[in-house]
């Protein structure tokens, strides 16, 4: 399986960079729902590869289990409650409904909150997989929620106003038509699936096929930091460009400078 693990780098990286191709080109035009389902479905897999190359089979498989579960039941609940997000509802602009949320939205949580997580371990513990003591979990964790919250930053009005995949039925919130209540919404998704990531974690442990690499490292930030000069680039409306761009830009500078300071093991020399 060693022998799998560079030539599927590669390819995982080569999956990213799809996806921001095809992201980049039609999201700074307009959003077609086929396209949703394009670009979901290279992200999920480069989270896939580089997440068993960093954890292994069976945590990369609980992972992604557990975040499209958690996402689905989140959304599923705020829409019909507007626990934890507000009010909202979705568009057929994603295609076809799981219940009040689209078939799309329950693996990008999942893909989300494996950025996330990665980007909140370089900062914190200047590695890709982060320790699991009980503290360090819980640190971790809100640091993860804080992350997410600026995600949204950009995502949210882009996604609302320009791409039209949802709608909020109230009067318009205080941050370019985003109610404020969303914000902490996100920051309690963002803690919940990342807490149970690294439950999942603790509980099953990491095997990775091969001592993690830069080539594999970098990735995860690579693909947070294209989600960051996007929004920076391309928000909509104009003025969240600055707001999502220095918030996501600090997280990824951060991290840039933990992954400098990581020290990968050495291969064996049979591996």
């Amino acid at each position: 399986m060693n022998r799998l693990a560079r030539p599927l780098a590669i390819l995982s990286l080569l999956l990213l960079a799809g996806h921001f191709a095809i992201f980049y080109y039609h999201n700074a035009r307009l959003y077609e729902t086929q396209i949703f389902y394009v670009t979901t479905i290279l992200l999920t897999l480069f989270a896939i590869i580089n997440c068993w190359h960093l954890y292994g089979g069976k945590t990369t498989a609980a992972f992604f289990v557990i975040g499209s579960i958690l996402g689905w039941t989140i959304e599923e609940v705020g829409v019909a409650t507007g626990f934890p997000f507000g009010a909202y509802t979705y568009t057929d602009a994603m295609g076809p409904l799981l219940g009040h949320v689209p078939y799309v939205i329950p693996p990008a949580w999942a893909v989300l909150i494996y950025l996330v997580l990665t980007v909140s371990n370089l900062i914190v513990e200047h590695a890709p997989v982060g320790s699991t003591g009980p503290g360090r979990i819980f640190a971790l964790s809100v640091m993860a929620a804080l992350i997410t919250a600026t995600y949204d930053l950009g995502l949210d009005p882009f996604m609302a106003f320009r791409a039209k995949t949802w709608i909020f039925p109230g009067p318009p919130g205080p941050y370019f038509g985003v109610p404020s209540v969303a914000y902490p919404g996100w920051m309690f998704a963002g803690f919940v699936i990342s807490l149970a990531f690294r439950l999942a974690q603790r509980e099953l442990g990491t095997s990775p096929p091969a001592p993690p690499s830069r080539l594999v490292a970098v990735q995860p930030l690579l693909a947070f930091a294209g989600f960051a000069v996007f929004y920076a680039l391309f928000g909509f409306p104009e003025g969240t460009r600055i707001a999502a761009g220095l918030a996501l830009g600090t997280s990824v500078v951060a991290a840039a400078a933990g992954l400098m300071l990581w020290r990968p093991a050495e291969p064996s020399r049979g591996a």
